[in-house]
């Protein structure tokens, strides 16, 4: 099995784990199970550190020793999705360079959710300044729907009025115990 994982090394020149995992699930080995193959890739990697035969390049990134210098021509970079620099993904489904870009871009994504049809609206989640100005802005009416007021707030909060008029009659349930 050494020389299996010697020569997909060899082929490569610059590797991680994972793409010599993956290399291997396709060959005769398979059968003996993911965890197993990586197990075996790990410590024959740690074994080629040790002779020095292989280098550590980058963070979970190896190269032949031959390859150390210019391994960058060798792999295959990716630009991210977010500030579109080139990066060296560890994984092949991986998107961002670094984490503050993955924050980024869910944040940007969970704000365009909020203006997709009114089924993505009825599960989102409210901040409590929203409902506090909600509050403010009904109390007045005894927290009866009025559609001026929806409309001004629907603009002011980036809700569609639907979703002010659902959000209130949760807040009225919630405040049928108290007397308004």
């Amino acid at each position: 099995m050494k020389n299996v994982i010697w020569s997909f090394m060899v082929k490569r020149k610059v590797f991680t784990a994972k793409d010599v995992v993956k290399d291997l699930e396709g060959t005769k080995y398979k059968h003996l199970g993911k965890a197993f193959i990586r197990n075996k890739v790990k410590d024959f990697i740690k074994q080629q550190l040790y002779k020095a035969t292989i280098t550590a390049v980058s963070e979970g990134i190896f190269a032949l020793r031959e390859y150390a210098t210019d391994w960058e021509k060798y792999i295959e970079k990716k630009k991210c999705a977010v500030c579109n620099r080139e990066y060296v993904p560890f994984e092949e489904k991986q998107m961002f360079c670094s984490n503050a870009c993955k924050k980024e871009y869910y944040k940007l994504y969970h704000q365009s959710r909020r203006h997709r049809g009114k089924t993505g609206r009825k599960f989102q989640k409210w901040q409590k300044w929203e409902e506090q100005k909600l509050i403010e802005v009904f109390k007045s009416d005894n927290y009866r729907y009025s559609r001026q007021k929806a409309a001004q707030l629907s603009k002011e909060l980036g809700r569609s009025e639907e979703a002010i008029k659902e959000r209130l009659k949760i807040i009225r349930r919630r405040l049928k115990g108290v007397t308004l």
